[in-house]
Formats: C-alpha cells, sequence, structure tokens
C-alpha cells in the first residue's frame, strides 16, 4: 500500500489498485497483460538485435549520439550539427526501426 487507507493522499492509488490495477515492471508483464485483451499475440518475442544492415549511416551516427536518458530535440541539433529537418527525418526512420521513442515531452530515448 502507498500509504494508510485512511490518508486522502493516496486516493488515487488506492482506487486503481481496487480497480484491478497490477505492477508493471518489464515489458514482458505489458505484453503478457495487455496483449490477450486486445486480441493479439502474448507469445511474441520482442527483438532485441539492432539489424545494422537496416539502418543508413545517418541514423547509425544518430544512435551514437543518443543515450538511454531523454534528449532534446534541441540537444540532437547541437551535438549532430544537422538541420531540424534532417534530424525529424532520421528521427522518424529510427522511430520505425524501434531504436528510440519520442516521449510526451517531446524528447528522445534510446530504446536499444
Amino acid at each position: 500500500m502507498p500509504r494508510s487507507a485512511l490518508s486522502p493522499v493516496p486516493a488515487g492509488c488506492h482506487q486503481l489498485l481496487c480497480d484491478g490495477a497490477t505492477l508493471v515492471s518489464t515489458y514482458q508483464r505489458i505484453i503478457q497483460d495487455v496483449f490477450p485483451t486486445l486480441g493479439l499475440d502474448s507469445n511474441v518475442e520482442c527483438a532485441t538485435n539492432i539489424r545494422l544492415d537496416s539502418i543508413t549511416e545517418d541514423q547509425l551516427r544518430l544512435l551514437k549520439l543518443l543515450d538511454y536518458n531523454s534528449t532534446s530535440m534541441e540537444s540532437l541539433i547541437c551535438r549532430s550539427g544537422l538541420t531540424a529537418g534532417k534530424l525529424s527525418s532520421i528521427l522518424i526512420g529510427i522511430e520505425l526501426e524501434q531504436l528510440v521513442a519520442r516521449k510526451f515531452d517531446g524528447t528522445y530515448t534510446r530504446l536499444r
């Protein structure tokens, strides 16, 4: 329990637990719990190896500049020396390869 059931502070957390929320600590748990409810196969294996023959030299260069922490577009422009348009184009490509993810705040994170 996050806190006492009598305290109003964790009321939202308590409600989620009452509604059947579960702890998710790995992507496998999400696949196991969510995929079947969407009618998808939960026995999917996620690719963890980067196929270097499927990405361009520009994409590889950008991957080397990204780390596993959130990185802003402005920071990537400064690090890479690329224009915003060219950088966006490269980022879309490596997002489609599931190598990076764009977060809600607009920052990018390397996935693998």
